[in-house]
This record gives structure tokens, C-alpha cells and sequence, in this order.
């Protein structure tokens, strides 16, 4: 273990563990040193919000998945607002500034694009260019434009939906 008196943090080894698919119990995946602090309040060692966060960084590696610090990486190295990357993925506004401030992982699916993003296999054109089309072009909307969604009930008929018509509690989960 090693010490850090200027910060009062030591360095601690972790075995960070991962249940696979096919295994019935976690396994370790690496050991890597994180920084602990002593809690004065119970005299107990705990692991530092960095710390936390190496953890996290570690097991999003082996599975493939994108952490808070990937996907704000990510995002920033586009040139993208939250808002704005939330709505090329298709996704609700604020999906992507939760994923940064919670620790929350994007889906299997979502993690696909975003290693394709970051890989340069696709780019924000590619994606802006998935709006739906329509034989209506007036339906045809950029983006940043939407303000109503239309909903396919049948091969014929679609129900307009205006959000600014209804209460925001209505939609509580």
C-alpha cells in the first residue's frame, strides 16, 4: 500500500471482478491499484470517487462498453452538446448527460455506434442522415427542429403527438 501524505490517500490493490455469461461465479479480470482514503467517521478504509471511477473504466474495457468518462470523451471530441448527441442516437435529451453524471452504461446497442463513432467507422453526417423519411416532406424534420412525433398506428394512419400539450407529470415512471 502506498501513501500520499499531501492528500491523505493511499494506494490500495483491487481485484476488480466480472460475471460472465457462462460462469456461475465472478471472475477476477485485473488488479489494479486504486486510491483509498480512511473515513474518520467509521475508521474504515474506502475507495475515493477516483478510485470508483478506475473500476468502472477498468470493467467498461472488458466488457466493451462505454463509461461516463468514455462517453463524455467521446462526445466532446465530436463537438457535440448532450442534447444534440442524445438526439443523433435517437434517443431521449437528456439520456447522454445522465450517463455522464450517473455511472449508467448505454445499451449493447448503443455501445456498437459509439465504438463506430470513435473509430471512425461512422460520423454525424452518416447518422443525421438516418431521420425518417416520408412521403411527406413536410414531416421530414432536421433534428434540432422536432417538435412533434408522429406515431405509425397502420400501414395508413399516423396520430400526431405534441409534448408541449401535455403535462410533464403525465409521463412519470
Amino acid at each position: 500500500m502506498k501513501s500520499d501524505s499531501k492528500n491523505k490517500t493511499q494506494t490500495q490493490k483491487y481485484k476488480v471482478k466480472l460475471l460472465f455469461p457462462d460462469g456461475d461465479k465472478p471472475e477476477v479480470v485485473e488488479e489494479i491499484d486504486v486510491p483509498v482514503f480512511l473515513n474518520p467517521d467509521f475508521g474504515e478504509e474506502e475507495i475515493t470517487p477516483e478510485g470508483r471511477e478506475l473500476i468502472e473504466q477498468t470493467k467498461a474495457k472488458f466488457l466493451r462498453r462505454f463509461s461516463s468518462k468514455d462517453v463524455r470523451e467521446l462526445r466532446e471530441s465530436l463537438g457535440l452538446s448532450g442534447v444534440r448527441m442524445s438526439r443523433l442516437l435517437g434517443l431521449g435529451d437528456k439520456t447522454v448527460a445522465r450517463w455522464e453524471s450517473t455511472g449508467e452504461w448505454p445499451s449493447r446497442s448503443i455501445c456498437v455506434i459509439l465504438n463506430a463513432l470513435r473509430a471512425g467507422m461512422i460520423d454525424i453526417n452518416y447518422l443525421n442522415s438516418l431521420k425518417p423519411s416520408r412521403e411527406n416532406p413536410e414531416l421530414d424534420r432536421d433534428l434540432d427542429d422536432i417538435e412533434q412525433v408522429w406515431i405509425p398506428l397502420n400501414d395508413d394512419k399516423v396520430v400526431q403527438f405534441a409534448p408541449e400539450d401535455y403535462y410533464q407529470e403525465d409521463f412519470a415512471l
